[in-house]
């Protein structure tokens, strides 16, 4: 590795980022403190620019700040993890999923909702944003939820009849990724192109079983109501 330091100025330009971003990773402990000259002006290296060079290639792979973190923290597994991660962002891409790029104010001028309603949802569970050092960004994933939720609010529904929704789906993905995790556990280490095709399978499996299982559900729902109503099957 070179010895060479650079300030954070050529540190930015060397990897594409601005020097804003960088004190924001070095803030959340995603980069090793600089070396300090003079007491006063820091100096950066080789690692500091494979760091950052590793985090865009992660976050361009739509992994979380968060997720980025875990990584770090166990560097003798990043090279099992980072294999893991390319194929999931692969899955998300071809799912449609896209990485943030709205901030919480075009987020609202976008969807129609206000701040305050915006704040709700999240806390409620409806938005997963991404923690950034402009804020939290949000995806075209919220849009398009914030949108549905509009429909809903136009009915007359309000958070308190929401509620329930991320809570159950939540605790629904989390199984299937639990379940899917130890019956897929060996395929991460075979070929990766077996890998993609066996995870993509599974992932579009659920979705459809979902939508499916949920038409299925609200017939049943409107039949027992209309039995109740009228006492006829």
């Amino acid at each position: 590795m070179s010895t060479d330091f650079m300030t954070i100025d050529q540190l930015a330009k060397a990897s594409g980022t601005t020097t804003r971003t960088i004190r924001f990773y070095a803030q959340e402990k995603l980069l090793p403190a600089p070396a300090k000259f003079n007491g006063r002006l820091a100096l950066y290296n080789d690692e500091h620019l494979e760091k950052l060079k590793l985090i865009k290639n992660l976050k361009d792979k739509y992994v979380p700040l968060a997720h980025i973190k875990t990584i770090f923290a166990q560097p003798e597994k990043l090279a099992q993890l980072q294999k893991k991660l390319e194929i999931g962002g692969e899955t998300f891409a071809l799912l449609g999923y896209q990485p943030p790029a709205l901030s919480e104010k075009n987020l609202a001028k976008k969807s129609g909702l206000t701040l305050e309603e915006i704040t709700a949802l999240r806390v409620t569970g409806f938005f997963y944003p991404t923690a950034t050092e402009r804020g939290p960004m949000y995806s075209a994933n919220d849009l398009a939820i914030a949108n549905l939720l509009k429909t809903f609010f136009k009915f007359g529904f309000d958070l308190r009849d929401l509620g329930f929704i991320p809570q159950v789906l939540e605790k629904m993905a989390a199984t299937l990724f639990e379940l899917g995790h130890d019956k897929l556990h060996n395929v991460f280490h075979g070929e990766p192109a077996e890998a993609m095709a066996l995870i993509n399978g599974m992932a579009k499996a659920n979705q459809e079983l979902i939508s499916l299982l949920y038409q299925q559900f609200l017939r049943r729902a409107i039949d027992k109501h209309h039995i109740a109503k009228t006492g006829k099957e």
